[in-house]
């Protein structure tokens, strides 16, 4: 990981509120995410940490009462300016969901869907779709059944194809919310461990109610309470000497 007091944040967010309808889900969020750091959002259900995810790549605009103030800046671009084209944020901005998602398609097809639309010819397909696999830890599983249905690998082989279908058109920032909460801890510990492997590429940000995977596999934590956030920190010091008590109350399980 990069040094955190001289590199220069891929994201920021800037005082950014969302709402749906009246109700705040989220208020005046400040973070900064760094090149090739794995972050994670923790808190209990319903905090707004999934929220705050999906407004990192405009997934909140599929919600017709959904609203965002403020600046959400990725790569010295606010993402949310009137001229920036949302399709093109989720271009730079790829995200895995909590539930394995694959269509009913190829285990090719799948990741070669998003590159395919840019009119790549198919010698460039092949090279993504092999390149994509393999980062994603996945290509030995499958290289002989490329053309077969996504729908018939494992929980924990789907999860990997679609993060491989999010890196196929090589994001720089890399959302996962709850990417293991569908899995057996088997398959968790190949995302834990997938995790770090596609550190070396990606800035990655993921939410999870899992603290021991947060202080697993995450660099810095970021604790969300009631749509605030309560505290930041590198990961090791924010589980040992957390300077919230509302922290310490959750990561001892005293509520949430």
């Amino acid at each position: 990981m990069n040094d955190m007091q001289s590199a220069q944040p891929i994201i920021i967010t800037d005082q950014v509120s969302i709402f749906y309808g009246e109700k705040r889900a989220i208020e005046n969020a400040n973070l900064k995410f760094y090149q090739n750091e794995i972050a994670a959002l923790i808190g209990p259900s319903g905090c707004g940490k999934s929220t705050f995810l999906r407004s990192i790549n405009r997934m909140n605009d599929f919600i017709a009462t959904a609203r965002t103030e403020g600046k959400v800046i990725v790569e010295e671009e606010d993402i949310y300016a009137a001229s920036i084209d949302p399709v093109l944020v989720r271009r730079k901005v790829g995200m895995v969901f909590q539930k394995p998602n694959p269509f009913p398609k190829s285990i090719y097809d799948n990741v070669a869907w998003a590159p395919r639309k840019t009119g790549l010819p198919k010698s460039e397909l092949n090279e993504i779709v092999e390149n994509s696999l393999k980062k994603a830890a996945l290509w030995e599983e499958v290289r002989d059944r490329l053309h077969q249905s996504a729908l018939g690998l494992s929980g924990g082989q789907q999860q990997r194809l679609c993060i491989a279908r999010a890196i196929a058109m090589q994001p720089k920032v890399l959302l996962m919310d709850e990417p293991c909460s569908a899995l057996d801890p088997i398959a968790t510990g190949r995302i834990e461990d997938l995790m770090r492997e596609l550190q070396k590429d990606y800035t990655i940000v993921i939410v999870t109610h899992n603290m021991q995977q947060a202080a697993r596999v995450s660099d810095k934590t970021v604790f969300f309470l009631n749509g605030k956030i309560i505290e930041t920190g590198e990961t090791r010091e924010f589980f040992t000497r957390p300077k919230q008590v509302e922290t310490e109350n959750y990561i001892t399980g005293k509520f949430g």
